[in-house]
């Protein structure tokens, strides 16, 4: 049959047709698994991973993905979905780009994440291995798969729901090291818990699924207007985070970036080179620059290779591959004539720890002038009724906060711990009432959280397993706590804590519950 078709006269026309005739390249496949767990029987529900995983999976449909979405899975589900994925990639040949976005209950044990289908009943930690699914299989899957680009995104770093069974001292997920031609990215930075939304999505959803439909964007663009979108949302206290091996370019809508805005050069400063971007280095240095594992500090110079602190990264890893590295030569001392200059992460943290001097609540003086900063700047702006509130770090700014006549936030004028002991009666009313970000330190475990307490004697609310009940009764600056809750094991737990308090903090002991001699400090 086919002897007779090749020299059939129309058919050697069609034959020339098709070989001078250019046919259009084939874009790559792209396909995506999108799981939203949010009914959970034996954990505490979540309002919003199933609205976040139909909002992603709607995004993707519109951005060219073959799109699979799974809502409430349980262990079963969740593992034959995956599995099902990583055939499909296979499928799908080396060109394809695979997707995989999971939002719902999320938590790490021995530096392994795990994610947790809808029924997991987790009593011990061992149980994890049993119940749940860990990401490094969705990873295995894909690299199985040997296509050239892969993209894990969670928005599962929300508070571990088994705080009481899974001894881990570390709050949401751990690092994970993004093999050749992946990127991974996380709601929130290691050590932070992602907040799941007071609206129909959380933060993170949010922000990501408004970014990727940003035409012309680089998928590097996109995770960086992620990040300065949630961080202001939540005045700083999110950060998202991203590891990247990836080797090519990837966009997930094609086009014309939007045009930007001309910049304003002035006079002084048109022959200032602009500053290094370090969006998304600051949070990543901030979670490795102490670790002792060698495989953090390469996985942070591979994705980072010529960043700001990749001398300081590179510095650190040769100490601890050199058992005994030899001294380095001591700095020559500048010349007297020239101080040297503060570095912008130095002015940041000046500035941030004199606001919180003032009582303006900037949060932890990291060096990042995110919203939180911001929005303690303004605050102080409003009480001095200046024009500061809108500017950015500046030596100027400093010298102002400094300045002998600068007031402080009406709302953080400090109650001397001698003055409340000796004259109870002087403590102010609201010295207690606020938002309290605690944490709890244990021999064997810690925690953290947040409660409010309001209208004098107090009411409690906090991030407790269910049930939580509060009593407080305070003299002076000394308050006790009486803390009632139930455990995921049904047992009625009671603790109480002791403390001490002054303006915005707060430290003392906590007894009973399941171990005593516990340490707390808290802070507005």
């Amino acid at each position: 049959m086919f002897a007779n078709w090749r020299f059939h006269p129309l058919a050697w026309l069609v034959s020339a047709f098709i070989a001078t005739t250019p046919l259009p390249l084939l874009a790559e496949e792209r396909v995506a698994l999108v799981v939203g767990n949010a009914a959970y029987e034996n954990a505490p529900a979540l309002a919003n991973p199933a609205n976040d995983a139909n909002l992603i999976a709607d995004t993707l449909e519109t951005l060219d993905f073959e799109v699979v979405r799974v809502v409430d899975a349980d262990r079963r589900e969740l593992g034959k979905s995956i599995q099902r994925f990583g055939a499909r990639l296979r499928q799908a040949g080396t060109d394809a780009v695979g997707l995989f976005f999971y939002a719902g209950h999320g938590v790490q044990s021995a530096g392994e994440n795990f994610l947790i289908p809808i029924g997991a009943r987790i009593e011990t930690e061992s149980d994890l291995e049993l119940e749940a699914l860990t990401m490094a299989s969705v990873l295995g899957q894909m690299r199985d798969a040997g296509n050239a680009t892969n993209i894990v995104i969670l928005d599962a770093c929300r508070d571990n729901p088994y705080r009481s069974n899974v001894r881990t001292g570390t709050r949401g997920l751990a690092r994970a090291t993004a093999e050749g031609g992946t990127l991974i990215a996380f709601s929130a930075a290691p050590g932070q818990v992602a907040q799941d939304g007071r609206g129909a999505n959380s933060p993170y959803s949010a922000a990501l699924s408004k970014a990727m439909k940003e035409p012309g964007e680089s998928i590097e663009r996109v995770f960086k207007r992620v990040l300065v979108e949630v961080e202001d949302a939540t005045l700083g206290e999110q950060v998202p985070w991203v590891q990247s091996s990836l080797r090519g370019d990837f966009f997930f809508e094609e086009g014309e970036p939007a045009p930007a805005a001309p910049p304003v050069v002035s006079v002084e400063t048109r022959e200032t080179p602009d500053p290094p971007d370090t969006t998304l280095e600051i949070p990543y240095w901030n979670a490795v620059r102490d670790s002792d594992d060698p495989v953090e500090l390469e996985a942070f110079l591979a994705s980072f290779p010529d960043g700001v602190f990749a001398p300081a990264a590179r510095k650190r890893l040769e100490a601890l591959l050199t058992p005994e590295p030899e001294p380095e030569p001591e700095p020559e001392p500048p010349a007297p004539a020239e101080a040297p200059e503060r570095s912008d992460r130095d002015l940041t943290v000046a500035i941030q720890t004199r606001l919180n001097d003032l009582g303006c609540n900037a949060g932890p003086a990291d060096g990042i002038w995110g919203g939180r900063s911001r929005a303690a700047l303004r605050r102080f702006a409003d009480t001095a009724g200046d024009g500061s509130g809108d500017l950015q770090p500046s030596e100027a700014l400093l010298a102002r906060l400094e300045a002998g006549d600068a007031p402080a936030c009406p709302v953080a004028q400090a109650v001397s711990r001698t003055d409340t002991q000796d004259d109870p009666a002087a403590a102010p009313a609201s010295s207690l009432d606020g938002r309290w970000s605690y944490a709890m330190q244990c021999r064997a475990s810690s925690g953290n959280g947040s409660l409010d307490i309001t209208g004098g004697g107090g009411t409690w609310t906090g991030r407790f397993l269910s049930g939580p009940i509060i009593s407080v009764s305070k003299s002076g600056g000394s308050a006790t706590l009486t803390v009632r809750y139930v455990d995921l094991l049904g047992r009625t737990i009671v603790e109480t804590w002791s403390v001490q308090f002054s303006g915005n903090s707060m430290r003392g002991s906590v007894s009973g519950g399941y171990q005593d001699g516990c340490t707390i400090t808290a802070s507005k």
